[in-house]
């Protein structure tokens, strides 16, 4: 009888045992299994690109990428549409979690106003980075016989005066009468091949020389495009041989790394 009863509780601890050998595994891969549902490991989806896309674009994108879209803030740019997103964190290409929020910050929906600075009296150089300040544009420059090479007589918005106080609209133009001595009447064209358009443009003002023309070729086909393209061509080209101040560039821009001078 003592016998049987020791055998017995001897089975019942093997048969045990067996069942938790079998039970370990599966109970560690369960658990396993119960982590990587909690926290979506290996579950990443690659951010997509929603630079320069409207917010319903930008918000479908990323609806359908299993991510969220949020506007932390809105910013000024000349060369984007109102509304649209300039800037988004993570960046493109980042790989993250499903239903991970995607700030932006947009272009402003509504335009946004400063006042005109008073430029008189400055220097071409003072009043470009005034003006870069306060978002606004430089636009012509208009030379007219003075004393002083450079030095800002008058501004204007148009044909109209640009009234010191006034509130205008960011990214305004505002053309430049500037003095012109006849003893430092001339200037030199700089080179801005491989520059993109705004670093071109800020070069060529910053000589004392206007850009008449843009020309984009057929390389550029989207408003991104247009971000990314970098001058080819100019005319007339860089030289140390003097040109008058004020006289007008032309510039010529690609996407195509093929074009650009090797």
């Amino acid at each position: 009888m003592l016998k049987k009863l020791k055998e017995k509780k001897y089975f019942w601890v093997l048969k045990n045992l067996f069942f938790l050998i079998i039970a370990i595994p599966g109970l560690i891969f369960g658990f396993a299994l119960f982590l990587r549902l909690v926290t979506q490991h290996g579950r990443e989806v690659t951010v997509p690109d929603m630079r320069y896309m409207s917010v319903a674009d930008a918000s479908k994108i990323a609806d359908d990428a299993d991510l969220e879209l949020v506007v932390i803030d809105s910013i000024y740019n000349k060369r984007l549409p109102r509304g649209y997103v300039d800037v988004q964190f993570p960046a493109p290409g980042k790989q993250v979690k499903h239903d991970r929020k995607i700030r932006v910050i947009i272009n402003a929906r509504s335009p946004r106003t400063v006042s005109m600075p008073d430029l008189k009296g400055m220097s071409l150089r003072q009043a470009m980075n005034e003006l870069a300040s306060k978002h606004l544009e430089v636009g012509q420059l208009i030379y007219r016989q003075d004393m002083a090479t450079n030095n800002v007589l008058d501004q204007r918005i148009g044909n109209s005066a640009a009234v010191p106080g006034r509130k205008i609209e960011c990214g305004t133009a505002v053309d430049l009468v500037l003095g012109l001595n006849s003893s430092s009447s001339t200037t030199t064209v700089p080179s801005v091949i491989s520059m993109q358009y705004e670093d071109a443009v800020k070069d060529i003002k910053a000589s004392s020389l206007n850009v008449s023309t843009i020309v984009y070729d057929e390389s550029v086909k989207s408003y991104e495009d247009t971000l990314k393209a970098v001058v080819y061509r100019q005319g007339p080209t860089a030289s140390k041989a003097p040109v008058t101040k004020g006289s007008s560039v032309s510039l010529y821009l690609t996407v195509d790394p093929e074009r650009l001078p090797k």
